[in-house]
């Protein structure tokens, strides 16, 4: 009985098979029939003229980035009456670790940066493009857009429309676009200088780079060794160490506060999110990755004939191969942030570099007869680096230059010339004034 109810059971799933398929490919049905009649109607197009929304600088010395488009209706039919079209620029945060994992408050904070109101009564538009111009200025203390594996932080640029018609209920159009964000930070001055020294041996390292790099570049490094050979002891023996292998990583990051909804606010802690003393509920978040890393056996210049031997390295250093940003027209997810720092976040990068010596020793004068010795060493330093965006073409759009013509001077035309001058006043004579060579 057992043999002939497990058949009729596994026929019974495969007849109900069919009908399952039937109704989601009549609901796919439906939904394609839905859009194909939305898309007969009108369509709707956005389009962004700003060539890239760049912040330069600090975000307390940056002064923004201007946003310019335009929203399009591309009508089809022969007229069509629009009840209402808007535009909407917010600013999405998404919490990856949020402070209560299955809220929703917690784990998405979205801030309205703009609203424009198209359309905000019934208007009649007829066949072809319309066209609606939009623009804003985004304050340079807004964040840059990224995606991290503890938050992401997305701008996003969204048009709804509704069209109303006779004998059919009214459509509605969405329309939605990411938007890419960067910000640029300016060289420094000084190039980024560490020296170490690792007791109790006599070795020291020092390190030379850009303190500002970029994630689509090689960047240089420059190492110098030292200290590879100690003096001479009594029995006329050195000691060498020799850097067998030499590491470096692109080490990030990530700090940030998820911070509490309403409904969760009583329960969460009070969280310190800058130095001026400014507080809020949530739970810190904090993750390193490395974006970036090497290993080299070989490449340097090793001199122990020096009296304290020296090595050299010159390597270049950045993101890995595989993790190169893409275009900024692409708003797709890096993975890797650049330097960031405000209120309860920030995002910091580090070059580590790790070498290993082994000791051998060699008669003196004899170097070349090398005896190893089983001991090494493992040799650490940091340098703390800033880790932008190209700043492109560099200026700020309020330091831009206006368009030079050639049929119009660089400069306004001078009003002060001989013959753009106002003729004299005439002289005013008095009746009491005496003329020269009059008699009284």
């Amino acid at each position: 009985m057992s043999g002939l109810f497990a058949a009729a059971l596994r026929k019974s799933r495969r007849l109900s098979l069919p009908f399952v398929r039937s109704a989601k490919e009549r609901r796919r049905a439906e939904e394609a029939a839905a859009a194909a009649e939305a898309a007969s109607v009108l369509t709707l197009g956005c389009l962004v003229e700003t060539p890239s929304i760049v912040f330069y600088d600090e975000p307390q010395r940056s002064t923004g980035a201007l946003l310019s488009g335009e929203v399009s209706i591309d009508v089809h039919d022969a007229a069509v009456t629009v009840d209402r079209l808007d535009a909407t620029l917010a600013l999405h945060t998404v919490q990856k670790r949020p402070f209560q994992g299955h809220c929703a408050g917690c784990q998405t904070q979205v801030h309205d940066l703009a609203r424009w109101c198209l359309v905000d009564q019934p208007c009649g538009f007829r066949r072809g493009r319309h066209q609606f111009p939009l623009s804003t200025h985004l304050s340079g203390t807004l964040p840059a857009a990224l995606d991290t594996p503890v938050f992401s932080v997305a701008y996003r640029l969204k048009v709804d429309a509704l069209v109303s018609r006779k004998d059919a209920p009214p459509i509605r159009y969405s329309l939605e676009r990411l938007l890419p964000v960067n910000r640029s930070l300016p060289h420094r001055l000084y190039p980024l200088l560490a020296t170490r020294v690792f007791p109790p041996t006599s070795i020291r390292a020092r390190a030379e780079c850009h303190a500002v790099i970029h994630p689509d570049v090689a960047n240089k490094l420059s190492l110098h060794l030292d200290g590879l050979v100690s003096e001479p002891d009594k029995f006329h023996m050195v000691d060498l160490w020799k850097l067998r292998r030499l590491t470096w990583k692109l080490e990030e990051t990530i700090r940030t506060t998820a911070p509490a909804c309403p409904r969760h606010a009583p329960s969460a802690r009070w969280i310190s999110v800058d130095e001026n003393g400014a507080f809020r509920k949530g739970l810190v978040r904090s993750e390193t990755r490395v974006v970036g890393d090497k290993v080299l056996l070989d490449g340097w210049k090793a001199n122990y004939a020096d009296a304290r031997g020296t090595v050299d390295v010159d390597l270049d250093f950045g993101t890995n191969k595989h993790v190169v940003a893409k275009p900024p027209a692409t708003p797709s997810p890096r993975p890797y942030a650049c330097d960031l720092s405000s209120a309860g976040t920030r995002i910091t990068h580090a070059l580590q570099l790790e070498m290993i010596v082994s000791k051998e020793f060699a008669p003196e004068g004899k170097l070349h007869k090398t005896t190893t010795t089983g001991v090494g060493r493992v040799l650490r330093m940091a340098l703390d680096v800033v880790l932008t965006e190209r700043p492109g073409v560099g200026v700020s759009w309020d330091l831009e230059a206006p368009p030079v013509y050639e049929e119009v001077s660089p400069s306004p035309p001078v009003y002060t010339s001989a013959a753009c001058r106002p003729p004299p006043a005439p002289p005013v004579r008095s009746e009491n004034a005496i003329v020269a060579g009059q008699r009284s």
